[in-house]
């Protein structure tokens, strides 16, 4: 970060080349701020009720708003005296992240997280064809014992018929299962015979009970991956705040975002918390508490920042519609 004599911000620099400009009033109050992707943001101050306005630009057009209130206020305070505020709000209580041109307060919206019918069963099949996935053959089922070791019984599935019932159960855009069952497993890359049945990537192929702090191994098996993954991704959306956002976290419920670890690569500071816009956002870090896996640095990758790319590589701008 730049800043002037008087400890005001002038510029921030970020990893991938991004540059956020700031100007003031003639007061010193921060005002508006650009970005080189022609996004803007203009902070609107409220004295009398201690809030900020936040209205965010992307090439001229309004995009959202945001408006955050001094979480040390109690009651309203009295300016009829024109008394100074003791402890005002500041912009950089609301962080923006942006790593490489990923947006990560805002991984998805709400609405398309829960659009179920962006992709029927047949369009998701056609999908593996055209990649040549490993994905466009009838999956063989390997569980996992009480030792964690795989077992196959016969059961076989049908990897585009799953995931399209999965979307239609629990309402979630298969878009989404698609790009988390990628960012997991690299199955939908994956060419047929290039993978074992019996592999980790199959019986763990979207994630689900393979935590940072353990396996469940009652959840081993490519047909519960499927629909338990979709299921948990759903309930986490539902369990989450219906109201409040932005959101830091971790908040308690999310209880720490990249191993509660802030890590300098190049310069740049990872950060161990993340501000979410939305429901879907915040249920993606509850599934995936990481904005990236640290550990690849200074490589970037991994973490719901693979997830949002993995989406934008397939489908470009239309990417979850």
């Amino acid at each position: 970060m730049l800043y002037d004599e008087n400890g005001n911000i002038l510029n921030e620099f970020h990893s991938d080349g991004n540059v956020i400009n700031y100007q003031y009033d003639a007061d010193g109050e921060m005002i508006s701020s650009t970005d080189s992707y022609n996004g803007m943001q203009i902070y609107e101050l409220d004295k009398k009720t201690n809030s900020l306005s936040i209205k965010t630009y992307a090439n001229s057009a309004f995009v959202n708003e945001k408006n955050l209130v001094n979480e040390n206020e109690q009651v309203p305070l009295d300016t009829s005296e024109n008394i100074p505020i003791p402890y005002p709000i500041v912009p950089f209580a609301y962080e923006s992240t942006v790593i490489s041109g990923v947006n990560m307060n805002t991984l998805i919206t709400d609405t398309d997280f829960t659009n179920s019918s962006t992709m029927s069963s047949s369009a998701i099949q056609t999908f593996f064809e055209n990649r040549d996935s490993v994905l466009k053959n009838v999956v063989l089922i390997y569980y996992l014992d009480s030792n964690g070791n795989p077992y196959f019984n016969g059961h076989t599935i049908n990897a585009a018929s799953a995931i399209s019932t999965a979307a239609t159960t629990n309402e979630v855009n298969p878009k989404v299962i698609l790009a988390t069952l990628q960012k997991e497993s690299s199955l939908i890359s994956a060419k047929p015979g290039s993978v074992d049945y019996s592999s980790r990537r199959f019986y763990y192929a979207m994630g689900y009970g393979a935590t940072d702090s353990g396996d469940d191994r009652s959840k081993g098996g490519f047909n519960y991956q499927i629909s338990g993954g979709t299921q948990t991704l759903k309930n986490r959306y539902t369990q989450s705040p219906s109201s409040g956002y932005p959101i830091k976290l971790p908040d308690g419920t999310v209880t720490s975002i990249n191993f509660g670890k802030s890590v300098t690569s190049g310069g740049v500071t990872y950060k161990n918390y993340v501000w979410v816009d939305n429901r879907a956002t915040y249920s993606l870090y509850r599934y995936t508490p990481h904005t990236i896996d640290t550990s690849l640095l200074p490589t970037i990758g991994g973490g719901n920042y693979l997830f949002v790319k993995i989406a934008t590589g397939w489908w470009g701008s239309s990417t979850w519609k």
